[in-house]
């Protein structure tokens, strides 16, 4: 325990090496009824062992900023209940979780508020910041549905109920990469389910294959359907409302929008996913968040979102100088996408420059290729 030099308060260090393998999973230890879903109106049941802390990082409380987890070799297996409700590999409730993997196989599995790799979980806070760097290995991120549906990432940051979602900054330079999220981000910034989507800062680079999906899940009790959210970008804005404007002449409410997000793409990676850039948003009249998209080399499968109506003051910019964005189809089974215009890119209200590269056999009811609104 201590501080780094910026002054931040980290609860731990941990660095795995060599050929071993470890698991770190629930264990029987206390079982009863979440208080979470007891202010919930729900009922969750099962062991809490490690509530709303982490299986491999920081704790509850204040002291669970993880700024120190290096991931060189071996095979690590990290797991958490939807009881418990905390983040497998990363930071604390609430707390930041700073993780490098330069090797070696991780397997992260949660149903959770948090994530899979990366930030806490933020239930009546915002979600836990999440910084996530990617050189070598083989990963594995899932974060199923939890009883709350309140959408995060697989890698990245946490999400949350009544707060914004957590910001969340990953690079993936090397390595190969699968992250699965239900309803919210499968790599980037937290969701929520009432406010504002969290933002993003994404770099994918070098040789790296990733693979990033975000799924629907059913809602046990209603019956209703929560649609995914996007693969690789901002999180996920929510059902509510941001803030709410009011003087003599003017009284409206400014609906929850998706995370901002700056994605840069470039050497050789592989990319498979949906949409990319600009979190979605879940409330009628929220706006696909800002985004700055360059991309300068890779074989890509996606679909690049932004729309400068979420916020005015951030820029709205796809560059492309290389590289190529092909077989990304708006109706695809596999791979959710936000809009059913722009095959390859969809924008509002910004700039589009190509200078170089390939978009090839992409499909959309608009713009195969690309749609500007």
């Amino acid at each position: 325990s201590g501080s780094n030099d910026d002054g931040l308060y980290y609860n731990n260090k941990l660095h795995f090496q060599g050929s071993g393998s470890l698991t770190v999973a629930c264990v029987d230890f206390y079982k009863g009824t979440s208080a979470q879903s007891t202010d919930a109106g729900d009922k969750v049941e099962g062991y809490f062992s490690n509530y709303w802390c982490t299986a491999i990082g920081g704790n509850d409380g204040g002291h669970g900023n993880t700024i120190g987890i290096v991931i060189d070799s071996g095979t690590i297996f990290a797991g958490t209940t939807q009881a418990e409700n905390c983040t497998a590999i990363g930071g604390g409730g609430n707390d930041k979780g700073y993780v490098t993997i330069n090797g070696g196989s991780v397997t992260a599995v949660v149903t959770s508020t948090g994530t899979a790799i990366g930030g806490g979980i933020g239930y009546h806070s915002t979600g836990g910041e999440g910084n996530v760097t990617i050189k070598g290995g083989n990963i594995y991120a899932y974060n199923h549905a939890n009883e709350w549906e309140i959408p995060s990432a697989a890698i990245g940051s946490g999400g949350s109920s009544v707060r914004y979602g957590g910001k969340g900054t990953v690079k993936i330079l090397g390595g190969h990469v699968y992250a699965q999220s239900a309803l919210g981000t499968a790599i980037g910034g937290g969701s929520s389910n009432t406010e504002e989507g969290g933002d993003a800062e994404i770099e994918i680079g070098g040789n790296s294959y990733v693979i990033a999906r975000s799924i629907s899940a059913v809602d046990k009790k209603t019956g209703n359907v929560y649609p995914p959210g996007n693969g690789i970008g901002g999180g996920t804005g929510g059902y509510g409302y941001a803030y709410k404007i009011t003087d003599e002449n003017d009284e409206r409410t400014i609906p929850s929008y998706g995370g901002s997000a700056t994605v840069t793409i470039s050497g050789n990676p592989t990319i498979r996913t949906g949409s990319v850039g600009g979190g979605k948003a879940n409330n009628m009249g929220g706006k696909i968040g800002n985004a700055t998209i360059t991309v300068s080399g890779g074989d890509i499968s996606a679909q690049f979102v932004m729309a400068g109506g979420a916020d005015p003051s951030k820029p709205t910019v796809f560059t492309m100088s290389g590289g190529t964005i092909r077989n990304s189809d708006v109706k695809s089974e596999e791979f959710y996408h936000s809009s059913d215009n722009g095959g390859a890119v969809y924008m509002e209200d910004g700039t589009f420059t190509m200078t170089g590269g390939e978009m090839i056999n992409c499909l959309a009811e608009n713009g195969g290729d690309v749609y500007i609104k």
